[in-house]
């Protein structure tokens, strides 16, 4: 289980110095204990996430021209203990390039084991860029309809979301699912992912800088309270 802590040092009204150990999954060094499945097979061409080469990638998934179904396959983490109740922001590496809006892939988290979920996740770069939409066609995955990465050109991009609602004690594992139409790919590989990272999402600088006018101004005013009460 990869264990994530924060350790924050801070006096009343003083920026403080922070140390962050972040949970860096860099696939360059293997698996690092992420596991692939087919979660929705068709009975033609199925190609899981694969390792090689220092990256987990698919070569995508197409059923035409057998019976028309769709595709859905999964990359999950292990667990991750949680010892910083807050906020947390997961950074992506990874390219892909679909079948614009027909095929496309999201990621999605659990708590400690419950169901998979993006309800608490928000994007700050490189997020979704499109809907999936089946055009009338059987996709046959739950992504129709969905937000996802779609479409692209196999640039490598970083992605970045902020993860809310998590507390100390949890269990969290992040998932990327990626969902087919029945006919044609994008390009070879669909998806690629080189290196994940889950981070505490640590203040900006002006928001340091609040608490610390915050923190004076409480004891400037503690100050001038104390000093009237001696000369009474």
């Amino acid at each position: 289980m990869k264990r994530l802590t924060l350790g924050l040092l801070a006096a009343i009204g003083v920026a403080s110095t922070s140390q962050i150990q972040a949970v860096i999954f860099n696939f360059a060094n293997g698996t690092e204990g992420w596991t692939a499945a087919i979660l929705v097979p068709n009975d033609n061409v199925n190609n899981p996430f694969v390792h090689s080469g220092g990256v987990w990638s698919t070569a995508g998934n197409e059923d035409f021209p057998s019976t028309p179904l769709g595709t859905e396959i999964t990359l999950t983490s292990g667990a991750i203990s949680i010892s910083t109740t807050g906020s947390y922001e997961i950074t992506i590496n990874h390219s892909y390039h679909f079948e614009n809006t027909l095929d496309g892939g999201i990621l999605e988290y659990n708590i400690n084991g419950g169901a998979w979920s993006q309800s608490n996740l928000t994007f700050t770069q490189n997020g979704y860029n499109d809907t999936i939409s089946n055009g009338g066609a059987p996709i046959g995955n739950t992504l129709n309809n969905l937000s996802a990465w779609t479409g692209g050109n196999g640039s490598a991009l970083v992605s970045k979301a902020t993860l809310t609602g998590l507390n100390s004690g949890d269990s969290l594992q992040l998932r990327f699912r990626g969902g087919w139409d029945y006919s044609e790919i994008g390009g070879t590989p669909d998806w690629s992912i080189s290196q994940v990272e889950v981070a505490v999402a640590v203040p900006e600088p002006h928001e340091y800088a609040m608490v610390a006018g915050v923190g004076l101004l409480g004891f400037a005013v503690f100050r001038r309270i104390r000093a009237r009460k001696s000369a009474v």
